[in-house]
């Protein structure tokens, strides 16, 4: 009899499946959106996290996606671009609705 219960494979594949999901429901002219605000956010600090972006993107009244996991998805693709690299450190968030997780911090490639 397998364990399924501790399965980090399949944990990567339902991450991933989630995040193509919220960026598919957010919509091209969202994602676009977002890639904007994370860069003008990695040139404008030294470091940066969700948090940062969010904050910008609901300053500039920009759209809010119907999924806040698409932003995941945006940091993801600009990674995998070398356009922001994540600094090995944490911060916790401050938005209510996180209940204060651990957020990576990145910067500017």
């Amino acid at each position: 009899m397998s364990n399924t219960l501790f399965d980090y494979q399949h944990g990567v594949q339902l991450a991933e499946q989630g995040m193509a999901t919220a960026i598919a429901n957010a919509g091209k002219t969202w994602q676009e959106i977002a890639t904007d605000s994370v860069l003008t956010v990695a040139r404008l600090n030294m470091t940066f996290t969700a948090d940062d972006v969010w904050a910008w993107i609901e300053s500039h009244s920009l759209p809010q996606p119907p999924n806040k996991a698409a932003l995941g998805s945006v940091f993801k693709a600009l990674s995998r671009d070398d356009r922001i690299c994540a600094t090995g450190e944490w911060r916790n968030s401050a938005r209510p609705e996180t209940h204060t997780r651990p957020l990576r911090v990145w910067r500017a490639n």
